[in-house]
């Protein structure tokens, strides 16, 4: 009976640590914080040629603690933004409404990119690009500047990448990655062309109609800097369109706005998407403690494994709001490992009914 019991103890031990030692370290082991990571990006243009000179910037989004879980930095805690999934659509839109704000930033001198560099012959480029830029374990955004070689033009997408990376099919972390981003490419038209830029703005906060002011500020940025300033309202429709703007620049929207939303932005063609999204504030019990480490804002779960590697080449004055999430964790064994436990609780209440019944025996 003693020999049972102590299988029981055992197996009981070794479900508690499965439950209190994230999945993350579990699957690929835990992530060495102190080791140095690198991030090489191969950029081609037509005829697979390399791009020499593009410029790219990369900036630290987020810390990364040995089990995966991510810590937001201090420069990126004001921008009112959220992440509400954990695909590749939502890393995606999430470097598409970053990349206007951090270049607004940046030009205006209160925020400055973790490294900086250009592409050589051969179109790549390694981060650091110095021993003096050292690189840790995190979450960056990448942003590339408007480029143009032998007739045609460039212009990079952003992207967040988490490094080191996880290699699934090794279940390891690979602390040098390596990317191509992907870029929207075209022929020069001379004399000099114009584009058109178009914003829209959509609102998800269905029931909560009352709580939208009653207009919103957005600026169109042309190379991060403010280049025009206009209203929405319901009497324009939410949405406006700037048309004869030189080609060759860099065009983005940020937007103002206060109020309980996060705001996601996504381009389509020529049109910014404003997304705002209702976000109910979460009712604090009085007298209930803070959470240990971060008192005022808890934060929202963020996936450690962080966005995949992008594809190859294809085709501020900070708002007023909420903020990024704070910590993060890997979510996803979870409601497995609820149900595992409900499986173990009833298989134990078994055993104890049968342990009852041999010690009843006469």
């Amino acid at each position: 009976m003693k020999q049972k019991r102590g299988w029981k103890i055992i197996l009981a031990c070794f479900l508690i640590l499965t439950v209190l030692v994230p999945g993350t370290a579990l699957a690929a082991g835990m992530i060495d914080t102190g080791h140095a990571v690198t991030l090489t990006l191969s950029c081609r243009g037509q005829g697979d040629s390399g791009l020499y000179g593009q410029q790219y910037d990369i900036y630290r989004v987020a810390d990364v603690d040995p089990y995966g879980e991510l810590t937001v930095t201090k420069d990126f805690e004001a921008f009112n933004v959220n992440i509400t999934g954990q695909n590749d659509d939502a890393w995606r839109n999430l470097a598409s409404t970053l990349e206007g704000y951090v270049l607004q930033a940046s030009s205006q001198g209160s925020l400055k990119p973790a490294d900086s560099g250009r592409t050589d012959a051969q179109g790549n480029l390694t981060f650091p690009t110095s021993t003096a830029n050292g690189l840790t374990p995190g979450l960056y955004l990448v942003t590339g500047r408007y480029f143009v070689q032998d007739g045609y033009y460039y212009e990079p997408a952003p992207f967040l990448i988490m490094l080191p990376g996880l290699e699934k099919e090794k279940n390891q972390w690979n602390y040098a990655v390596t990317a191509s981003p992907k870029q929207e490419s075209g022929i020069v038209v001379t004399p000099p062309s114009y584009v058109s830029r178009k914003v829209l703005k959509v609102w998800n906060d269905n029931g909560k109609e009352a709580s939208r002011p009653k207009e919103i500020t957005v600026h169109l940025l042309r190379d991060g800097k403010v280049y025009d300033t206009v209203k929405l309202s319901a009497a324009s429709g939410w949405s406006w369109t700037w048309d004869k703007l030189s080609a060759g620049y860099k065009w983005n929207v940020v937007e103002e706005i206060s109020g309980p939303y996060s705001i996601e932005i996504t381009q389509e063609g020529i049109t910014f998407v404003v997304k705002n999204t209702y976000e109910e504030e979460t009712p604090v019990t009085p007298g209930e403690p803070d959470e240990p480490g971060n008192p005022d804002n808890p934060g929202t779960p963020v996936s450690p494994v962080g966005p995949g590697t992008p594809d190859g080449p294809s085709s501020p004055d900070s708002p007023s709001g909420s903020k990024l999430p704070q910590t993060g964790m890997l979510w996803w064994p979870v409601p497995a490992l609820a149900a595992l436990g409900m499986l173990f609780l009833g298989a134990g209440m078994i055993f104890r009914r049968r342990e009852t019944a041999e010690e009843n025996r006469p």
